[in-house]
């Protein structure tokens, strides 16, 4: 039994079996519009601000958070939580995200959760704003301004029906929100509010380190004391002037944390982050593990497209790893647009992509940290071709808004998906 079954059995399930202690200890802030969630899966909450005037501590605990904590407490399934049940339901052995993120929270008396407003969390994560330099294939507009300019450019997206969200039909939200001043300040003052109790501030994107609204946020922070946090960035490291600048603060923080955002390498991985440029990431990564000796995590978002050279970047991080023993690497399944999920995949390819995990992890399951080994066999699980995880969609449909959305993406940045993919991959999307 692995330690985060154990742990589940031990520590989650006597409580309730779905208990997610992030819904308690950890706070996701997206300051653009003005929301808040428990982690980056659930779709977030509306911040009500005439709420947070009365009470600070409604900047966090909104009326849906508080809901979603009851129905756990009383053993029910949040809706919103979604991500983790469908591998759950699917597998009763998963180690789903929830069970991870609680294990970070492993030293907290869990019997103390309550349905109170003044839960303060440990760990924060904050989205300042949109403004990115990337147009990643599963990003919009809504989250990079660079995936704006392109849709004001070029038009929106042609034959997608099947997408509710019309994820590349519309323009998104505006990061410059009239109440974003508002906004930001009152993140502000809950911040220090929740200073002695807080351990990590996660610095989200678009791209924090070009944006003004993440450097003015720190150059304030700074002011207290914040000998006890820890500032953790995530990053595309396109920026090696800012990547540096941002580690001249190391003396200001109980320490600083570096995550790199990469989800495959070579040419694949410039095809699903457009504006990567993979010999500088290299140069940058290795720059900040050996001459800078930083914390370092890779984080990697994976849409069905990315498994088709999943075993190529696993390989390629074994390798860094060996070199470089103290760099991790997370996977996160991505959920939306539904037509770019790994359970959108056609059936023949879902077939070849586990059969090359299962192999792949069954030679390499001991070179790997245990949270890398759980999130890969999370995947393996998604890839059942039995799963019907959309039950309401016609899973046809969903494949021909990707092959129609990724041939216009190939199109609108001069990608030539024969030199990056697989030709099984390629045929499927051509067809």
């Amino acid at each position: 039994m692995s330690n985060y079954k154990q742990f589940k059995i031990e520590r989650l399930d006597p409580i309730s079996p779905t208990l997610c202690a992030a819904k308690w200890l950890m706070s996701d802030f997206y300051l653009h519009t003005g929301s808040t969630s428990s982690c980056h899966l659930p779709t977030p909450d509306k911040i009500d601000l005439d709420l947070v005037e009365q009470n600070i501590n409604y900047f966090n605990n909104t009326k849906e958070k508080i809901e979603q904590r009851r129905l756990m407490l009383e053993g029910k399934q949040p809706d919103k939580c979604s991500n983790c049940w469908q591998v759950e339901n699917n597998n009763v052995n998963a180690v789903s995200e929830r069970i991870l993120y609680s294990h970070m929270f492993k030293n907290y008396d869990f019997t103390k959760f309550n349905l109170n407003i003044d839960q303060i969390p440990y760990q924060i994560n904050v989205s300042f704003d949109i403004l990115c330099n990337f147009t990643c294939s599963y990003c919009d507009a809504s989250e990079s301004t660079s995936w704006r300019t392109d849709l004001i450019q070029n038009g929106p997206y042609k034959n997608i029906h099947n997408d509710d969200r019309k994820t590349y039909q519309r323009l998104g939200k505006n990061e410059s929100v009239d109440n974003y001043d508002y906004v930001s300040d009152k993140f502000f003052e809950y911040v220090v509010y929740c200073l002695p109790k807080l351990k990590k501030i996660n610095c989200l994107g678009g791209e924090p380190l070009i944006s003004p609204n993440f450097w003015k946020f720190v150059d304030k922070l700074v002011l207290h004391d914040t000998s006890e946090l820890t500032l953790h960035v995530v990053t595309n490291l396109s920026n090696e002037k800012n990547l540096k600048k941002v580690l001249k603060y190391k003396n200001k923080f109980k320490n600083i944390e570096i995550v790199a955002s990469i989800d495959n390498v070579g040419t694949s991985a410039e095809f699903l982050r457009k504006g990567l440029n993979w010999a500088e990431f290299e140069k940058n990564i290795i720059d900040i593990l050996g001459k800078n000796n930083i914390d370092t995590d890779l984080i990697a978002t994976l849409p069905g497209i990315a498994l088709d050279k999943i075993t190529h970047f696993l390989d390629w991080y074994i390798q860094l790893n060996q070199q470089y023993p103290h760099i991790t690497l997370k996977l996160f399944r991505l959920r939306h647009p539904n037509f770019q999920a790994i359970q959108a995949l056609p059936k023949e390819l879902k077939i070849k992509y586990k059969l090359d995990i299962e192999q792949w992890i069954e030679k390499n399951a001991d070179n790997i940290h245990s949270i890398l080994v759980e999130q890969i066999k999370n995947v393996i699980t998604v890839l059942n071709p039995m799963i019907d995880t959309y039950e309401n969609i016609d899973i046809n449909l969903l494949q021909q808004d990707a092959k129609v959305f990724y041939k216009e993406y190939a199109k609108r940045h001069n990608f030539n998906l024969n030199l990056i993919f697989s030709q099984q991959l390629c045929d499927w999307i051509n067809n």
